[in-house]
């Protein structure tokens, strides 16, 4: 997908938006835009990561129950002493090489 100027691609949104539309409407369909252009630059740069690495960080293979109050504490943990409460593609590539 080729990504368009942002002044057409704004123009384009609008002509999509019903006529009852919002700016509430209008700003999220810019997020959800902005949002996959940054994921298409990423996977063109080759920042991606594969299905089995996010199981292994999360340390959740086949067939294994999933761990999901282990992951809400560490998370509020994380947020409650003043770290971010998501992790950016670099953070988690990294915590997957750690492992």
């Amino acid at each position: 997908m080729k990504l368009q100027d942002p002044k057409n691609e704004t123009q384009r949104m609008l002509k999509t938006l019903p006529a009852h539309a919002d700016w509430d409407d209008l700003m999220y369909q810019i997020y959800v835009r902005k949002k996959n252009a940054a994921g298409l630059r990423d996977s063109a740069a080759g920042r991606v990561v594969t299905s089995p690495q996010i199981r292994r960080s999360l340390r959740v293979g086949v067939g294994a129950p999933a761990t999901p109050r282990k992951l809400v504490r560490s998370r509020r943990a994380a947020y409650e002493s003043g770290e971010s409460a998501t992790l950016t593609m670099d953070q988690l590539a990294k915590a997957i090489r750690r492992r």
